[in-house]
């Protein structure tokens, strides 16, 4: 689910998130750079088709949608229909080429894993609007806010909140286990959720905590960008998230989300 998703959250960590955040986005132009060599078409090429065979191969681990695995296969069979040489005009469309090599310059972002990176704090701040796809963080003092440092951040609120625990795996047993609805938010739970959402989860509890883990599907830093891949299990990146990139962060630094666009989108 999480790794297919079209807009997605990043947690941009440092004192200048927007620097940060444009580091790894595919709307970041930079100094003229090569993308891709004549000589290499051909190589270039088979791992292309190789990677998408891998992908088809695995269609079912993978739990694509059948729009993705018509999507990859039109793909597959448009690559294998082109020689080396159309394959290097299509893999370098936009760019310019050296007029004695043929090789192909690009000032596109190398490091790109995103687009249309956008931060909701000034709309919140303005017009207490939030985003639609990004929740921001409670702070102590029981406001909210999309970028704060790390010690002023609620983590009891954010992470594993026990009253938002008790409302997923009520949920569950309202719509999983045929429970009777006892108020409105339950009986709106009951009319609004399908049950084919829950077979994504293995039982109650993991659901709940899944859904109430602090979680982004990406963490950008000054160093280094890393994000949920189609080998990675959701549930273990949710669950894991935050104790793997927020509990042992050194110091009281800036913690800011961003709402961003896949590049595939």
């Amino acid at each position: 689910m999480m790794n297919r998703s079209v807009i997605r959250t990043v947690l941009v960590i440092g004192d200048d998130p927007e620097t940060i955040a444009k580091k790894y986005s595919a709307d970041t132009e930079v100094e003229s750079h090569l993308k891709l060599r004549r000589s290499d078409a051909a190589s270039e090429r088979q791992r292309h088709l190789s990677v998408l065979e891998n992908i088809l191969d695995n269609r079912d681990i993978l739990e694509l949608s059948v729009s993705q695995i018509e999507t990859y296969k039109s793909e597959y069979h448009t690559i294998l229909g082109m020689d080396d040489f159309v394959y290097y005009l299509h893999k370098t469309e936009g760019c310019y080429y050296d007029v004695e090599t043929g090789d192909a310059y690009t000032t596109e972002n190398p490091n790109a894993h995103y687009k249309c990176e956008r931060c909701y704090q000034n709309r919140l701040t303005k017009f207490g609007e939030e985003g639609q796809f990004s929740n921001p963080m409670w702070l102590n003092d029981g406001s909210k806010s999309y970028s704060a440092r790390l010690d002023d951040i609620c983590w009891e609120r954010n992470h594993l909140y026990g009253p938002s625990l008790d409302v997923y795996r009520r949920a569950w047993e309202v719509v999983v286990d045929g429970d009777e609805p006892v108020d409105e938010r339950e009986r709106k739970i009951k009319a609004q959720m399908s049950p084919r959402y829950f077979l994504n989860f293995g039982n109650k509890d993991e659901y709940a905590i899944r859904s109430c883990s602090f979680c982004c599907y990406g963490v950008a830093t000054e160093d280094s960008y890393t994000e949920i891949t189609y080998k990675d299990d959701d549930a273990e990146w949710e669950m894991s998230f935050y104790d793997r990139f927020v509990k042992g962060l050194n110091g009281n630094p800036l913690l800011t989300i961003y709402e961003v666009r896949s590049l595939e989108d």
